[in-house]
């Protein structure tokens, strides 16, 4: 006998067990979740903040005064957040 084939054994009568059962249906109301991921999502969504500085910085070359507060927010990718 191979050892650790009882353990084997147990294991194949357990799947086949599982196997052979149906799976229940959830009520409707439990396969629907208010679930968003926003929140999660806004700190990889970056693609609106490239693409507006990558039209700002041509701005920023010829007229530094009138850009001169958004030149601070150039500094972090999130932003210019400050930690």
């Amino acid at each position: 006998m191979v050892a650790g084939s009882p353990n084997a054994a147990r294991w194949l009568k357990a799947f086949a067990k599982a196997k052979g059962a149906k799976p229940s249906k959830p009520a409707a109301i439990e396969r629907y979740t208010n679930l968003s991921l926003a929140s999660i999502w806004e700190k990889f969504d970056c693609q609106t903040q490239m693409l507006c500085r990558e039209a700002m910085i041509p701005l920023m070359g010829s007229n530094p005064e009138l850009m001169a507060k958004n030149v601070a927010s150039f500094g972090a990718a999130t932003g210019g957040e400050k930690k």
